[in-house]
C-alpha cells in the first residue's frame, strides 16, 4: 500500500462535498498532501475568496508525525485530518485514538470508501487572526487549481 493510493476515495470523497482539490500543497513550513477547497461566490471580484479549507495528510504507519503535520496545518485550515488504511487505522490503541482527539485532529479510515474514524474540531480561530494569511494563500491555491483541477476531475468521472 502507498499513500499515492488513498488518494482517489479522499479525493472522490471531497468532490462529493463540493470542494475543489488541489495536491501537494506548501502550507505554514511542509507540504500538505490533500487540500480541499470551498471558495465565496464571484460576485463583483475577479477572483473569489478561499472561503472554507480542509487539510489532510495521507499517512501509512507515522501516527505522531502525522498528528504534528495535521496540528500544523491548523494554523491556516478550518478542519484537518489524517487519513490511514483502514487496516492501519483497526490497529490503532485508545491512546493513540485519544491523541487525535486532544489535538482537534480528525482520523479517515480509507478503504475503497472514506469513513471518518474520529471527527476534526472546526477552528473557528481563523475568523479572528488569521483572515490575512488565508486570503494570501487563497492566491497560491487559485493559481494551483487551474491546471491540475480540471484534469483531475475528468479523471473521476
Amino acid at each position: 500500500m502507498l499513500e499515492k493510493e488513498l488518494r482517489k476515495p479522499i479525493q472522490q470523497w471531497l468532490f462529493t462535498g463540493g470542494f475543489d482539490v488541489v495536491h501537494e500543497v506548501y502550507l505554514c513550513g511542509g507540504y500538505c498532501d490533500i487540500v480541499g477547497c470551498k471558495f465565496t461566490p464571484r460576485y463583483d471580484r475577479k477572483k473569489p475568496f478561499l472561503y472554507y479549507l480542509i487539510a489532510i495528510e495521507l499517512k501509512l504507519n507515522d501516527v505522531s508525525g502525522v498528528i504534528g503535520q495535521a496540528k500544523n496545518n491548523l494554523q491556516v485550515a478550518n478542519e484537518s485530518y489524517a487519513a490511514m488504511h483502514f487496516s492501519r487505522c483497526e490497529k490503532l490503541s485508545k491512546y493513540s485514538l485519544n491523541k487525535f482527539r486532544l489535538a482537534g485532529i480528525g482520523l479517515i479510515s480509507v478503504c475503497e470508501n472514506v469513513e471518518i474514524i474520529i471527527p476534526a474540531k472546526k477552528n473557528l480561530r481563523l475568523r479572528d487572526n488569521l483572515w490575512r494569511r488565508r486570503i494570501a494563500y487563497s492566491d497560491f491555491i487559485n493559481q494551483s487549481l487551474k491546471a491540475p483541477a480540471a484534469s483531475e476531475r475528468g479523471e473521476m468521472e
